[in-house]
């Protein structure tokens, strides 16, 4: 099925990366105008009327994710959820965080600032770049990256430069053997994977956007915090709820005072994460399983219009191992800056990808979302063929 006419759509360019942010179905952009509009007759009703709906909302995402709604905490963002969390934790005493070469800059960024404060070492651990990794071998690979003085493993659902897929349960059960705090990036999972939170055993954080698989605006990201940290988390930042829920609450977190408080601590636009219950409605219309498989028959066809070009695949070849994200060796010809690239092929080829960089290794990822075409997909990859930056 062609889904490109639920969302807003340009036939002058080809947007082929949904990985950095997603369209969002006119449905949920409709959703959002109204809920602002009316909210605009009662600012003062609507915000404080807000905290119930977002509730609702959270309860909603928690059931999706299969997580109990009083683990989840919304935020604007996967990185926010990560600062929030890892300086909530407690004291661990000298040693190290470890990362896997794979990581998202951002992510990479927030795990040296929270070392480089509580006083410890932040270690990379790279991983080989390339198409013919198994699960088995991964699982081993990043385990072997834990040492005596590892306290906390930091390592992605699905690693944001090359679509491979990690085995989170193999990985964060051999960690916990050790002691070892595990956190998870799950940024480009939620939507694109079937799967539930509550099935990653081992696992103490997970935090994830909706911006992006899940066809969510832009703004809305969430975390989870494993039930058995319940209590023992020192949050840092204050608000009403520091202490106890306020009274105006009315209903977030049924009262519950470990929910509140990690709610956000002041006045924030709720208007985005209540589109979220219409990007749920927009899922169950179309069906989950239907949306996926479209979504991985595009990223096929991608990948093998890609390939015919005699481009260098880094990305996992097996089905099992891929997530939404495929990516190439960036040609020798593609020399320069990558946002500076990637401006002029979207000006010059009319093509909008990313660029990324990892383990020093230039990439070109292609993530195509469900709304794409399949011959809009073609022509983009004729285009490319023929640029020159």
């Amino acid at each position: 099925m062609d889904y490109s006419r639920l969302f807003v759509h340009d036939p002058s360019f080809a947007h082929l990366n949904a990985g950095t942010r997603t369209r969002v179905p006119l449905r949920v952009l409709d959703f959002i105008e109204r809920e602002r509009r009316e909210g605009e007759r009662n600012p003062t009703r609507a915000m404080f009327v807000g905290y119930d709906k977002i509730w609702k909302v959270q309860k909603d995402l928690a059931a999706y994710l299969g997580v109990d709604p009083h683990d989840l905490f919304l935020r604007g963002n996967v990185t926010a959820a990560f600062n929030d969390f890892l300086f909530a934790l407690p004291e661990l005493g000298e040693g190290e965080l470890v990362a896997t070469g794979w990581e998202y800059g951002g992510i990479v960024g927030v795990a040296r600032q929270w070392a480089k404060v509580r006083g410890m070492d932040f270690r990379l651990a790279p991983l080989a770049v390339r198409p013919e990794w198994t699960s088995a071998e991964l699982a081993a690979a990043v385990a072997a990256s834990l040492g005596p003085r590892t306290r906390v493993l930091l390592l992605s659902h699905v690693a944001t430069a090359t679509g491979a897929l990690l085995p989170i349960t193999e990985i964060a059960l051999e960690a916990q053997k050790r002691g070892v705090i595990t956190v998870v990036d799950g940024a480009h999972a939620v939507g694109a994977l079937p799967f539930r939170i509550d099935a990653l055993e081992g696992v103490d954080f997970y935090g994830g956007n909706f911006h992006k698989w899940f066809l969510g605006p832009e703004g809305t990201g969430f975390g989870w915090v494993a039930p058995r940290w319940k209590e023992k988390l020192l949050w840092k930042f204050g608000g009403w709820a520091h202490e106890r829920p306020p009274p105006f609450y009315q209903g977030f977190g049924e009262g519950v005072a470990e929910t509140c408080r990690r709610f956000f601590p002041g006045t924030i636009d709720r208007i985005p994460f209540l589109g979220l219950g219409e990007v749920l409605a927009f899922w169950e219309e179309h069906g989950h399983q239907r949306l996926r498989a479209r979504q991985r028959a595009l990223l096929d066809l991608v990948a093998a219009e890609v390939e015919a070009l005699g481009w260098e695949r880094l990305s996992p070849r097996e089905a099992s191992l891929l997530g939404p994200l495929v990516s190439f060796r960036r040609p020798a010809a593609w020399q320069g800056e990558a946002t500076v690239l990637a401006t002029r092929l979207y000006q010059e080829a009319k093509v909008q990808l990313a660029l990324p960089v990892v383990q020093d290794i230039p990439l070109v990822r292609f993530s195509p979302g469900v709304y794409a075409g399949e011959e809009e997909i073609r022509e983009a990859i004729r285009r490319l063929q023929h640029w020159r930056p």
